[in-house]
């Protein structure tokens, strides 16, 4: 699996902007120039940076090391690092769909290496947005830069530096993308940060048991057999060590059929989410959603009669948590965001139309798939948050 490291992101840059037709020695000009140039930066020599081919595939392949001293230099150079980007990359993707793509597969890189630390991780995907793609890559490559640029997959369990590789094999990512990263039964998270240092504490778990001991044996005895293989997907679930040490040692059927409907569930999530990842949603819901996000309290004005939302009439009596969780955003927000949606409107380019149905597509796929209704609602909104990005 892919991680991030110069030679990981060197690679995301070339395929982007692959109209120009880069060579390898292009693209490690551009990246390590936009440290190098700006700061003066010379060699043991006192001379110019200049790197032979070896050295460039060296970089390219992952076999070695960027430079400390470029290394060490780049947070100093980050503003050079963003016009350099803005002029050498972002310029060079004239389409909206050439920028998409690089600011996806650059939010995936970093996404898929659980060795960023949780925190970093979520800067770079809060600054991950069309708006802002040269200051996205700028950071990314700030921090892959510093990485060890030299794959070497630990042998031993135990703390994993964040400058080093962690390889996944293509199941194991996908089961983790499952559950969102997070533990499927306590909801903790899967990465640990001991300074600096990040440790995975997570288990990819068997729910019916491959290697059982004679008690657990006996209860699988008086369980259904699965109609999937033992090694298929849906026989595994990623869960914290704790919950997966829990699980071995009180076996029981009830264990085992809560366990099984958990990952039910999580599958089910995870194909919704996957579904509405492929909504595309007006542009200028953007600027709505990016307003949202920074309202202050003074300007919310008056709050909605509840009489005129009437929540009763479109949620059971029996859901009440969803009734007040949907009354408490509605009432407060549902002016201020009228007043933005007018504003919008009034510039000429929005089709309010369009919106709704995109909305409405999303919900109807997300019923297809027999979510509850708080599920909807989560997922939902979930959704629309990923708007601005």
């Amino acid at each position: 699996m892919s991680v991030v490291c110069f030679g990981s992101f060197a690679k995301v840059i070339k395929n982007a902007i692959k109209v120009t037709s880069p060579t390898d020695e292009d693209v490690v000009y551009l990246l390590l120039g936009s440290i190098t140039h700006p700061l003066s930066l010379k060699n043991k020599n006192g001379g110019e940076f200049l790197f032979d081919k070896k050295e460039i595939s060296g970089y390219m392949t992952s076999k070695l090391n960027v430079p400390s001293v470029i290394s060490n230099a780049a947070p100093l150079a980050k503003d050079s690092i963003v016009t350099s980007f803005e002029k050498e990359i972002v310029s060079k993707l004239t389409t909206a769909e050439e920028r998409s793509t690089l600011l996806d597969a650059t939010r995936l890189l970093v996404q898929n290496d659980v060795a960023v630390p949780p925190n970093t991780r979520n800067n770079f995907i809060l600054l991950a947005k069309d708006d802002s793609l040269a200051a996205f890559i700028c950071d990314v490559f700030v921090y892959a830069v510093k990485v060890d640029n030299v794959f070497n997959a630990p042998k031993k369990a135990g703390a994993v530096s964040s400058h080093s590789t962690i390889y996944l094999s293509d199941s194991e990512t996908y089961l983790l993308a499952e559950v969102n990263m997070a533990c499927a039964k306590c909801s903790g998270s899967f990465m640990k940060t001991k300074g600096a240092n990040a440790v995975p504490e997570y288990a990819i778990a068997s729910i019916y048991l491959l290697n059982p001991t004679p008690a657990q044996d006996a209860v699988l005895k008086t369980l259904p057999l699965p109609t999937y293989g033992f090694d298929d997907f849906e026989n595994k679930i990623a869960l914290c060590l704790k919950c997966k040490n829990e699980y071995l040692a009180a076996f029981s059927a009830d264990e085992y059929n809560n366990l099984l409907s958990l990952k039910t569930e999580a599958s089910k999530l995870y194909q919704a989410r996957l579904s509405l990842d492929k909504i595309e949603t007006e542009n200028d819901l953007t600027e709505i959603i990016s307003k949202l996000a920074s309202i202050p309290q003074q300007d919310l004005g008056k709050s909605l009669s509840m009489k005129a939302l009437r929540v009763d009439k479109k949620i059971p009596a029996t859901n009440a948590i969803l009734r007040i969780k949907v009354s408490s955003y509605a009432t407060p927000y549902f002016y201020y965001v009228r007043d933005l949606f007018g504003n919008v409107s009034r510039k000429g380019s929005f089709n309010y139309d369009l919106l709704a149905q995109e909305i409405k597509l999303a919900c109807e796929r997300l019923l297809a798939r027999n979510l509850s209704q708080n599920d909807i609602f989560d997922e939902l909104s979930r959704w629309v948050k990923k708007v601005p990005k």
